[in-house]
């Protein structure tokens, strides 16, 4: 358990700070874009948060009866992302630049996970 746990936090940690690396320059060519990539991000790493927390009691001994518990979260954490697309879409109506760059934002964790599942980035253990 403390595995997935020290995993879930690096997750999110990592995708905060390429969320914020990635809008801090995007502002320069759009501020628009930037928005968008922030509300993204963060509804992203929120969203993974959401999920890991709800694998990690599901995969308790007594998990069996948290089922509904999984589902109710499941669609809070499709509300944060339907909130982020949203809000992207308001930003530029004309160009959909705003949509497009909370799409790629909420993308950014699933490129966080995958590269800190396949590397040693996240590597907790100390035994080197």
């Amino acid at each position: 358990m403390e595995l997935l746990k020290a995993f879930r936090l690096a997750v999110v940690r990592y995708t905060l700070v390429v969320t914020l690396i990635a809008a801090f320059g995007a502002w320069f060519w759009s501020p628009v874009v930037s928005k968008g990539l922030l509300m993204g991000g963060m509804a992203g790493a929120l969203g993974f948060w959401i999920t890991g927390r709800n694998i990690q009691k599901l995969a308790s001994p007594d998990g069996a009866p948290l089922q509904s518990f999984a589902v109710k979260w499941t669609f809070i954490r499709l509300l944060f992302y339907a909130l982020a697309i949203y809000k992207g879409f308001t930003l530029d109506r004309e160009h959909h630049y705003g949509l497009l760059a909370a799409v790629i934002g909420i993308f950014i964790v699933q490129i966080v996970m995958i590269t800190l599942a396949f590397t040693s980035l996240g590597n907790t253990r100390r035994d080197v």
